[in-house]
């Protein structure tokens, strides 16, 4: 597939009270002026043969779905590759714009496919560990795993598949205290507390990873429960 040039630019900080103001509410307003532009699009498009779709969105990301499919990822907690969700994305929308032209535009409709891809790609991920098949590129789609947890590359795929079927709230967790680093009174008042139920999840998630044996997640049961 042809790869798509992004925009990876970074709006300018500005200093200040109100200049930040004014800074969100201009981003409020591109956001909006390109979900317009988006609705545009996809009215253009409905009904269109899938392959003339799939030629014009994939050309530059007109419809700005890597975006869309980093952002259901990181909401879901889940271990992926955007890359790999983005590339079965442009394919399912390209479809569905074809066969499903007069809801294409319809709000929410782009976030349906989006997820779509994302849970392909699981079942994916799932159906390969079963059937015994080696990793594809594990460097570049479990490059978290790898680089930030120390996971073996062979091992990287199972760990993934271990941890994306952890429940949302243990995902969330981890991702929020481990790996984006948040203070942890900020991550208990998104509701994933309480402390010592926090801590649990952050065991679970360490052992779905391969970071830590049941033995250990005991111990620290064991260990929490004494008076």
């Amino acid at each position: 597939m042809q790869r798509v040039q992004r925009d990876t630019r970074r709006p300018s900080r500005q200093a200040g009270p109100s200049s930040e103001a004014g800074a969100d509410d201009a981003r409020e307003a591109e956001t909006r002026q390109r979900e317009t532009d988006t609705v545009a699009i996809l009215h253009r498009l409905a009904g269109k043969p899938a392959s003339e779709v799939l030629a014009r969105i994939t050309d530059g990301d007109l419809l700005r779905l890597f975006p869309l499919c980093a952002q259901r990822i990181r909401d879901a907690a889940y271990v992926l590759d955007p890359e790999r969700v983005f590339e079965l994305a442009l394919t399912k929308t390209a479809i569905g714009i074809e066969l499903d032209g007069a809801r294409c535009a319809e709000p929410g409709w782009l976030v349906e496919f989006v997820d779509r891809a994302i849970l392909s790609t699981l079942e994916r991920d799932r159906a390969d560990e079963q059937s015994g098949n080696p990793p594809d590129r594990p460097l570049s789609h479990f490059p978290l795993l790898i680089e930030s947890c120390y996971v073996e590359p062979a091992l990287a795929r199972l760990a993934s598949v271990r941890y994306n079927a952890l429940e949302a709230r243990v995902r969330l967790g981890f991702q929020k205290l481990i790996v984006e680093g948040l203070p942890l009174e900020q991550v208990l008042a998104m509701g994933l507390g309480p402390p010592d139920r926090l801590q649990i999840d952050i065991l679970l998630a360490l052992k779905a990873i391969g970071l830590l044996d049941d033995e250990g997640v005991e111990q620290f049961r064991s260990k929490e429960a004494q008076p």
